[in-house]
């Protein structure tokens, strides 16, 4: 029982209890190692010493050793042990205990840069609100970079380490690495993708075409400036590079056609929007392209192929059931038909009881059609199963405003 509570006092990190319960196993098993180890690690340094681990990560971390052993010894090295290592603890609650199981099995490594990423990652990974295990992930990656001053996977993590703290410091890390590895497309996807995120568009899409620029036979960084030029609403140039890329077979199936409906829609080009969603036959994009084509052919005017072609869809998941009453009532509420919309939604609720979207939307219809009372009761309703919807609990705050 002094062995199990001294493990169990272990594993909750416990210093108190891991100390008492260890003392209590040598006091009752005075032959016993196991107990004396623990208590030694424990009073080590004034008392101060590190909560050893279990039995069990004692063994995990043997192993561990022995596997960077055998790489260090034949085979491509220890670099790549390295880089899988968070990735193999990744279901493991006790962060804390991950990185100082990595952090002893990257001693014997100090000159290994994948040695400090895998620090700097588990560091990481214990979480925003850990003050030295911020300080510990930014200098083990500042020695990873230190190391390999052009690895982008390194400059990657260091900014997501960084933008914790400073998105700011950490899309201007980013800059400066670029402009000294002009060459790094990874880094500079990253970057681009922050441009974006703070709509700057125009930053993102020079930087993504001065490495086309450099390297203009790629299709990816052809396509990583259409979508920004979609984003930036230069839809002529949007559209002559998607049209490139499909003519060229680029993407998975569906997914350029998918560009170009976007393009379209927003030139209120319905025709040929519908005829690009038409080409997207497979996956959940195609579903998706469906729905689009019923809500296209309101556009143009046609409620009654629009509503021809959303009865025809074979939906057969609640969701997709759900999907299909949403598209109907929003068509009819497009063509100015809320009544009708309130009837679809109506029914749909009927069939699909307690469905969050359903009820928001019918809540929605009501209080358009002036049923306040109908709308406040769908709306408190949502909330209830949907305690936390923002959207749910702004809707019912005006309703009752109103």
């Amino acid at each position: 029982l002094a062995e199990r509570a001294t493990e169990v006092a272990i594993a909750s990190r416990e210093r108190a209890l891991v100390h008492d319960a260890a003392d209590l196993w040598t006091r009752l098993d005075p032959a016993a190692e196991r107990p004396k180890r623990v208590l030694a690690a424990l009073e080590a340094n004034n008392n101060t010493g590190p909560i050893p681990g279990t039995e069990a990560n004692d063994e995990l971390r043997s192993r561990v050793e022995r596997v960077l052993a055998d790489a260090a010894l034949s085979g491509p090295g220890v670099g790549d042990v390295f880089m899988q290592l968070n990735r193999l603890f990744s279901q493991q609650s006790d962060k804390r205990a991950v990185l100082s199981l990595v952090r002893d099995v990257a001693k014997p490594y100090p000159k290994t840069p994948e040695a400090h990423y895998a620090i700097a990652v588990a560091a990481f990974s214990v979480g925003g609100d850990d003050a030295p295990g911020a300080r510990e992930a930014r200098d083990e990656i500042d020695r990873a970079l230190e190391l390999r001053p052009t690895w982008e996977r390194a400059a990657i993590l260091k900014a997501e380490i960084v933008g914790r703290e400073s998105p700011d410091a950490a899309m201007k890390g980013l800059e400066s690495f670029i402009e000294a590895h002009p060459d790094a497309k990874s880094a500079a996807g990253v970057l681009a993708q922050q441009y974006v995120d703070r709509k700057r568009f125009a930053s993102a899409r020079a930087l993504m075409q001065r490495l086309w620029d450099r390297e203009p036979a790629s299709r990816d960084l052809e396509f990583a400036v259409a979508t920004i030029a979609l984003q930036m609403k230069d839809y002529p140039e949007a559209k002559r590079l998607l049209q490139e890329l499909k003519a060229a077979g680029y993407g998975e199936p569906g997914v350029i056609d998918l560009y170009l409906a976007q393009a379209d829609e927003e030139t209120r080009q319905w025709a040929k929007a519908i005829e690009h969603y038409q080409a997207v036959t497979e996956g959940d994009r195609a579903w998706l392209a469906k729905l689009r084509i019923g809500a296209l052919y309101g556009k143009q005017g046609n409620l009654a192929e629009g509503q021809r072609w959303l009865a025809g869809l074979v939906a057969v998941t609640k969701e997709q059931k759900v999907q299909v009453k949403q598209a109907e009532a929003q068509l009819l509420r497009d063509s100015g038909n809320d009544v009708g919309a309130y009837r679809v939604l109506e029914q749909g609720l009927a069939d699909n009881p307690d469905t969050p979207d359903l009820i928001y939307d019918l809540a929605m219809v009501a209080e358009k059609l002036d049923k306040v009372d109908e709308a406040e009761s769908k709306l408190k309703r949502l909330v209830d199963l949907r305690p936390d919807d923002a959207q749910a609990l702004n809707a019912l705050g005006y309703t009752l405003v109103d």
